[in-house]
């Protein structure tokens, strides 16, 4: 048996791929804790439909021109989508199951790998045993030793409902980080604060919302966007960014995919797209595991190098657009982006 943990965009890409080839399918996934919106490119939603998850693309939001602040000068120059994540995982989860994978809903508990196959215990459920395992539970998979980072960095999404009114998204750059913002037809609206941990002078968890709330209130941009309404329900979810590579990403009964394999920096807006980059070409790769075992080496070393070379690609796109800001290019914030990698 196959088993996949995840049910996020890569591990779904995952199963479908399996699937096409022949293969019996398991997913265990556990339901995503926070509400979240994610804007993405024609691209991102052009490499879903290929991967055929097409479900879960039924409620992507009408494009909006996203508005950009950045370097002291303003442009329009990028369409986005808005992606609703509570709706789109509940899309990604009807494509595998019309595509006969089998799902279990559950948290990971332990998971004990050998090389003769995986033991993995999740809550609620009979212990399973797989011969081969794909890990694709993004940053919060277990780290497999000291891969390759990029400067620590910490988003703060602050999420609230608003006024209905129109859909549209927007990026400012600031002297200590840049925020995404983004609000929905029916209201929901989406501020997150990209800092860097080492530098920022954050309060403590009780003080943290309120200090977000003020500075977001301090920029005109935001204020302008957002507009003076009222905000109900006003939540705060704190996750890392930091840019990752896994030292390891593929051995003779398992691979790592998407951000278990490679987390990159949020700031292209793709963070999909990445997750998929290497997901796409997993399906292949097990194939020649499990039917080719000459080539196992082979194999092996492709994933690991391609993994690789995405890494570093959209690392240095990152890079690329942290120079374009000169204004505080001495800033901790961006004199660190702007020389990684």
């Amino acid at each position: 048996m196959i088993l996949i943990l995840g049910a996020g965009p890569a591990g779904a890409a995952v199963a479908l791929g399996l699937r096409r080839l022949g293969y019996p399918v398991t997913l265990v996934s556990e339901w995503r804790r926070f509400a979240a919106l994610e804007g993405v490119s024609i691209r991102v939603l052009e490499a879903l439909r290929g991967a055929g998850l097409n479900h879960a693309l039924a409620d992507a939001a009408l494009p909006s021109q996203r508005q950009v602040s950045w370097n002291g000068q303003q442009h329009a120059q990028n369409i986005e989508y808005l992606l609703d994540r509570p709706s789109f995982d509940r899309g990604l989860r009807e494509d595998l199951r019309l595509a006969g994978v089998e799902m279990i809903e559950g948290r990971v508990l332990t998971v004990r790998s050998s090389a003769t196959g995986h033991r993995v215990e999740i809550e609620g459920h009979d212990v399973l045993v797989a011969d081969f395992l794909v890990e694709a539970r993004g940053r919060s998979a277990p780290a497999l030793g000291k891969g390759l980072r990029g400067p620590e960095t910490v988003s703060l999404l602050n999420r609230w409902q608003g006024t209905p009114g129109s859909t549209a998204s927007a990026v400012e750059s600031l002297e200590d980080g840049w925020a995404w913002m983004a609000r929905r037809a029916d209201g929901q609206c989406y501020w997150q604060w990209t800092v860097d941990v080492a530098s920022a002078s954050l309060p403590g968890k009780a003080q943290l919302l309120d200090y977000c709330r003020q500075r977001r209130h301090g920029s005109e941009v935001a204020r302008a966007f957002f507009g003076h309404q009222p905000e109900y329900d006003l939540q705060l979810h704190a996750r890392s960014s930091t840019a990752i590579l896994c030292p390891q990403v593929c051995g003779d009964n398992w691979i790592r995919v998407g951000d278990a394999a490679m987390a990159v920096d949020p700031l292209s807006g793709n963070g999909i797209f990445q997750s998929l980059s290497s997901a796409l070409q997993a399906p292949t790769v097990i194939n020649t595991l499990l039917r080719k075992p000459q080539r196992t080496a082979l194999a092996q070393r492709f994933h690991q190098r391609r993994v690789e070379q995405l890494f570093l690609r959209f690392a240095r796109i990152g890079r690329d657009f942290y120079a374009d800001e000169q204004r505080w290019r001495d800033q901790p914030f961006w004199q660190a982006r702007r020389q990684w990698p």
